[in-house]
């Protein structure tokens, strides 16, 4: 064994806590290295440091880079603090790094790029931060990068598209953000985690066809499009998590139910409507809901007498519909839209759907609301131009209305929109509105052949 080997094994002791090791057999003993705990020796050099769970605390020394021959140094599960040494350059027959489980900081050195050997990098679990490490892409084996549950942040590089060797690529749990880069020509990958970033884009530009993939999970970023089941060769996928997007349909999955290919598939928490969802029936550990809402909200202004159909965003074979306007539903309507037709102030409010499906109990969709306005001099918008005359004004108890007619229908919003009563037939010109909430409201009373309107205000005395 060569003196500086055993030198640099010794200030490894010496840094990291070596008496309060879980296990130092043999170290700083007369016995050979090659019986110390962890290590391995070949030709007398110091070829491997192997430790898991062993209680190292403190930083790696620079003196590791004297161990110039070292192929693997797995240093996983411990308390190590501090940065990777500059000095881990020297060591250019590395082809293994773990130093996952550990508390380290900072980044990868630019003296890695020394190290062209490497082929697996695993550092998940620790405390690494800046931008994503683009040196690690210029090492021409590396087909394992995990660098997973850190705090590294920024943009993904473009390099990524052209590192077609790797395999196992995790990114997990980090503040990266922005454009994700295309994965399309590595079609090697096996296992992809990006899960836990601020990352978006169509799936369709991310993906292409991955014969080989296992194991995807893409959730709780900012994904769109379509998930299509002809990415993914169907016999090889068994993990799918894609949970917490924006995705809005999905492929059918259902052709691995009976032989059980896929282990989990984690749908839920996208704007995937009933239609998608009803055929992945029968896969194992199918988590579809909830949902977000569905569709877009939107606010459109309608002139009288126009109509307009608000489409619910979901289909289905097993699918019902409920329709709402501000709040209540609307008896009758059942379909998959919504005919708003011959528009006046009446119609004019908040407008949503509530649908359920038979195949899918534990799931309600929404569509997210459509508020419909009338243009012009309406009541709702323009309510001191109205000809009603509403006494007394302000109004404790009851309105009394100076109406020809004795007996409209009467329609009350408050200033938001929202109906407070509707459909209500005035008895001998007089409204009840003791229970109404003290602030300003708007009363339409509507016949057969005249509208009229007015805005009141509703005392907060007894």
């Amino acid at each position: 064994m060569i003196e500086s080997d055993s030198l640099a094994l010794v200030a490894l002791y010496n840094a990291t806590g070596g008496p309060d090791w879980a296990n130092q057999t043999n170290w700083l003993t007369n016995t050979p290295v090659g019986e110390w705990h962890g290590i391995t020796v070949s030709d007398q050099r110091v070829t491997g440091i192997t430790f898991y769970n062993n209680n190292l605390s403190g930083t790696l020394p620079a003196d590791i880079g004297n161990l110039t021959v070292l192929q693997r140094v797995a240093l996983a599960s411990s308390f190590l603090t501090g940065e990777i040494p500059a000095e881990i350059g020297q060591c250019t027959e590395l082809t293994f790094i773990d130093l996952s489980g550990n508390m380290l900081t900072g980044s990868f050195p630019q003296e890695i790029s020394n190290c062209q050997k490497l082929k697996e990098i695993i550092v998940y679990q620790n405390q690494f931060s800046g931008s994503f490490p683009t040196v690690l892409l210029g090492l021409p084996e590396v087909w394992r990068l995990q660098l997973g549950d850190n705090n590294y942040s920024g943009e993904l590089p473009a390099e990524l598209s052209n590192a077609t060797l790797l395999t196992y690529f995790t990114i997990d749990r980090n503040n990266f953000s922005g454009q994700m880069v295309s994965l399309k020509n590595l079609t090697g990958m096996v296992e992809v985690h990006l899960r836990g970033n601020n990352l978006h884009g169509n799936i369709a530009d991310i993906f292409n066809y991955s014969p080989n993939m296992y194991y995807l999970t893409i959730g709780d970023n900012h994904f769109t499009g379509c998930v299509s089941d002809t990415f993914f060769y169907p016999t090889q996928l068994q993990f799918f998590d894609f949970p917490n997007n924006d995705f809005e349909c999905v492929g059918d999955f259902s052709h691995t139910a009976d032989t059980g290919i896929i282990k989990r598939l984690n749908l839920y928490g996208n704007r995937i409507p009933f239609e998608y969802l009803e055929p992945n029936l029968g896969v194992n550990n199918y988590t579809y809901a909830p949902q977000q809402a569905l569709l877009t909200t939107d606010t459109m202004t309608l002139m009288t007498d126009d109509s307009v159909e608000i489409q619910s965003g979901s289909l289905g074979q097993h699918t019902h519909y409920n329709w709402y306007k501000d709040g209540l539903v609307i008896a009758g309507e059942t379909a998959s839209s919504l005919w708003v037709r011959d528009f006046d102030a009446t119609k004019a409010g908040t407008y949503y759907c509530s649908m359920t499906n038979d195949s899918l109990p534990l799931l309600t969709l929404e569509r997210n609301r459509v508020t419909l306005n009338l243009e012009g001099p309406s009541a709702i918008h323009h309510p001191i131009a109205s000809s009603l005359k509403i006494t007394p004004n302000p109004v404790d108890q009851y309105i009394l209305l100076d109406s020809g007619d004795k007996s409209p229908l009467a329609f009350i919003y408050d200033l938001m929109g929202k109906v407070v009563l509707a459909d209500y037939q005035v008895d001998h010109g007089k409204i009840d509105v003791s229970n109404f909430a003290e602030g300003y409201y708007i009363l339409i009373l509507k016949n057969d052949t005249t509208m009229t309107s007015g805005c009141f205000y509703r005392t907060g005395l007894r």
